[in-house]
């Protein structure tokens, strides 16, 4: 017996579209799981680089720090001989030092205080690419089941309808020719 030509057409072409919507369906998945491994990995490396960055800055603090000691131990050296020389001492020599080493201080902590902020600031810049990553994540368009079951269920109905009218047409040739086998 041989199959009909016009019903395996729509049957061919059901079943074209279910494959469709099914294969667009696991690539929507693939994109979106795409999208979030993308963004985990963005997020990993700016943390990594902002961690750097933290570290470059402690270094450079340090260095910093060394340098206002430094400074402080020539100038107050510098002080001394002079004030050898000049056969100053006591109370006088005390309060000059004694500004230095005021002078010395405030520097430092005004290093250590920018340090601080410095490093505070990369901790927030830490948490807006955590905030990045989770919105792009978030963003990520995942597969809507629903709407491909709506877009088989549009092939199926769709192919019902065109065998129905394919039945209904097969029936007016029959009845406008008379005969039953069209």
């Amino acid at each position: 017996m041989c199959v009909p030509l016009a019903p395996a057409l729509v049957a061919t072409a059901l079943a074209i579209e279910v494959g469709s919507s099914i294969a667009e369906h696991k690539a929507q998945g693939q994109r979106a799981q795409a999208t979030r491994q993308e963004a985990e990995r963005a997020r990993i490396l700016e943390r990594r680089s902002l961690a750097v960055r933290q570290i470059q800055e402690s270094i450079a603090t340090s260095q910093r720090l060394r340098g206002v000691d430094e400074e402080a131990s020539r100038r107050e050296g510098s002080i001394r001989a002079s004030a050898a020389a000049g056969g100053v001492s006591g109370g006088a020599l005390n309060a000059i030092l004694a500004d230095l080493e005021g002078s010395a201080g405030r520097a430092s902590q005004d290093i250590r205080d920018s340090n601080v902020a410095t490093l505070e600031q990369l901790e927030l810049e830490k948490l807006g690419a955590d905030a990045r990553a989770a919105a792009r994540i978030a963003g990520a368009p995942e597969p809507s089941s629903l709407a491909t079951g709506l877009r088989i269920g549009g092939a199926i109905t769709g192919s019902l309808a065109s065998l129905k009218q394919l039945n209904t047409n097969k029936e007016r040739a029959t009845v406008a020719l008379g005969e039953e086998d069209v």
